[in-house]
């Protein structure tokens, strides 16, 4: 399979963009004429269950950068997370017993909000560390991405379990930016630049961290509309081959 063959597989929810606009609107930009300037008819990316090219993703996320002026975007972007960014599968996340079930959950059904960045999970004593890929065929992304993957998922820890939770340590890989205050100031622990990964960690105990909002019933139902995203999800792979 070529890599352009691959890479337009890669794809996105567009859900994952409404934390995009809740940020720029909180700044006073209207999304609608910054999606014209980009020749993107806002309506074809608003509608429920669309999925965009990464590379159209991309555009969107460096551009609104650019536009609003804003070095630490991402981080930025990562803040205004809440359960529907994520698709169905933050509404099934939110119906979790614990933290730790809940992100159980967001690694089997990841792939409902996009396959841009993959994730592994490495336990090491009390510690846990989520380090961030991308698949080998993805054009190469700026560090508004990882930037924002990090802080959304802090910001869906949070909001879950209604505890201001923090990381022990965040990595990046590219170098240290001009100012790290941003950084101190959401993530509230150490971060290291110029790593050989994309990564966060946090305590084990975590896992056990209730959420209030637990609904045995609701969480059976947004579980099998996940599975049943991910067999149509298959079938169209399968498909297309």
């Amino acid at each position: 399979m070529s890599d352009s063959t691959s890479t337009a597989q890669i794809s996105v929810s567009v859900t994952v963009l409404k934390q995009l606009f809740l940020y720029m609107n909180s700044l006073g930009v209207n999304s609608d004429p910054f999606l014209g300037s980009l020749g993107i008819d806002p309506a074809t990316i608003k509608a429920p269950d669309t999925y965009i090219p990464i590379d159209t993703y991309l555009l969107i996320q460096d551009e609104a950068a650019h536009y609003t002026n804003d070095p630490y975007f991402g981080l930025h972007m990562g803040e205004y997370a809440e359960a529907g960014s994520w698709s169905i599968l933050g509404y099934l996340m939110m119906n979790c017993k614990t933290l730790g079930e809940a992100f159980g959950k967001s690694a089997r059904y990841s792939r409902i909000v996009g396959n841009m960045i993959e994730g592994s999970v490495k336990f090491r004593f009390n510690k846990i560390r989520a380090i961030l890929d991308t698949p080998p065929h993805a054009p190469k992304m700026t560090r508004h991405c990882f930037e924002a993957t990090i802080s959304s998922s802090l910001r869906m820890m949070r909001t879950l379990t209604g505890v201001h939770l923090s990381p022990l340590e965040v990595r990046f890989a590219y170098p240290e930016p001009e100012s790290t205050v941003e950084y101190e100031r959401i993530f509230c622990c150490p971060v290291k630049f110029e790593q050989k990964e994309n990564s966060f960690t946090i305590p084990l105990s975590y896992v056990n961290t209730p959420i209030p909002m637990a609904n045995p019933g609701l969480l059976a139902h947004f579980e099998k509309y996940a599975q049943d995203v991910i067999f149509e999800m298959d079938r169209q792979d399968e498909y297309t081959r």
